[in-house]
């Protein structure tokens, strides 16, 4: 990654599908992918259609990586920045944080999520964080909890970045519950 393509992505061609797959990556379209994807669209007769839990729980199955220990250094150090703000200090409870990418799945095309994070409080609810990573300044309409803009580029302007990351974790750690000492 260039600096220059997050500030000038017409020059460079970097385009919003490619920002999304450099910070959150994409789903595994495998075989077994795109039988699962057939399958939900012959069981809802919704056509191309897919619901949201139906979509989510797609995304879920099919994650590039694993949800607790993403290989894409935004998901990474966002899930650890969240935890942070959450307060969680022993490795049992970090591992009720997850990250997962739904870039190039029904969950994005049809739902507007790009990524999620779910975490898993000591009595067992689950509870969800949404994502839509946007190249478009002017978008201020999204489906997603939180909407994530341009980002400065990790390897060339690290403490941007690291402000960006600290800001968008804050955001999201407001809208999960903190845990009870």
């Amino acid at each position: 990654m260039k600096g220059e393509k997050f500030y000038r992505p017409e020059k460079y061609g970097y385009t919003g599908k490619i920002f999304e797959e450099d910070f959150v990556g994409s789903i595994k379209k495998s075989s077994d992918y795109q039988k699962a994807l057939f399958e939900l669209k012959e069981k809802t007769k919704k056509g191309d259609y897919v619901g949201y839990n139906d979509a989510l729980e797609l995304a879920k199955k099919f994650q590039p990586w694993d949800p607790a220990n993403p290989n894409k250094n935004f998901a990474r150090d966002l899930r650890i920045e969240i935890i942070d703000q959450l307060g969680l200090e022993r490795e049992e409870d970090m591992d009720r944080v997850k990250f997962y990418t739904s870039v190039g799945s029904p969950l994005d095309v049809f739902h507007g999520v790009d990524a999620f994070l779910e975490y898993t409080d000591k009595e067992g609810k689950t509870h969800r964080v949404t994502f839509d990573l946007s190249m478009n300044p002017a978008k201020d309409e999204y489906k997603a909890d939180l909407i994530v803009k341009e980002l400065a580029d990790p390897e060339h302007e690290s403490e941007k970045y690291l402000e960006e990351i600290k800001e968008t974790a804050k955001n999201a750690a407001s809208l999960l519950p903190k845990e009870k000492k």
